[in-house]
C-alpha cells in the first residue's frame, strides 16, 4: 500500500545532493528568522512567567478574603495543585523550546559541516577530473612524438 487517501504512506527517499539542499535551506532560514524566533519565544517565556505570578497573587488575595481556614484548605490544595499543573507544563514546555531556540542559533554543527564537507568533496572530485583529463592529454601527446612509457 503505497498510497492512503491520495497522501503517499512511504516517503521517496532523499538523494544527496536533495539531503544538502535542504540542508542549506535550513542553515540559510535559521540566519533569517532565528532570531525573531527567539524574540518571540523570550516574549511567551515572559509573558507566561507574569501570567503564573499574577494568577498566585489572585488566588493568595481570594484564599486570604476567604479566612484561610477550614474546609477551603483542602480546596485550595487541590486547586494549586491543578492549577500549578496546568500552568506549569506550559511554561516548562516553554523554557525548553527557547533553551532548544538559543541551542540552534549558536548553529546546527551537523548542518553546516555537512554541507561544508560536501562543497569540499565536490571540489576535490573536480580537482581530480582536471588532474585525470591533464594526465590522458599529456600521454596522448606523447604518443605521438613516439616517446614510450614504461
Amino acid at each position: 500500500m503505497k498510497n492512503f487517501l491520495g497522501l503517499p504512506f512511504f516517503r521517496k527517499p532523499l538523494s544527496d545532493a536533495e539531503i544538502v539542499e535542504q540542508a542549506r535551506r535550513d542553515i540559510k532560514r535559521w540566519q533569517r528568522f532565528g532570531k525573531w524566533l527567539l524574540l518571540s519565544q523570550t516574549a511567551i517565556v515572559i509573558a507566561l512567567g507574569c501570567f503564573f505570578f499574577l494568577l498566585v497573587h489572585i488566588l493568595d488575595k481570594m484564599w486570604r478574603f476567604a479566612g484561610g481556614v477550614g474546609n477551603l484548605a483542602l480546596g485550595g490544595l487541590v486547586v494549586g495543585l491543578l492549577i500549578g499543573f496546568a500552568f506549569g507544563v506550559p511554561i516548562l514546555h516553554a523554557v525548553d523550546e527557547w533553551g532548544k531556540t538559543i541551542g540552534a542559533l549558536k548553529g546546527d554543527r551537523t548542518s553546516v559541516l555537512l554541507v561544508k564537507y560536501h562543497d569540499a568533496l565536490i571540489e576535490l572530485s573536480r580537482q581530480k577530473e582536471d588532474h585525470t583529463e591533464l594526465s590522458a592529454s599529456e600521454s596522448r601527446a606523447g604518443e605521438g612524438r613516439g616517446e614510450e612509457k614504461c
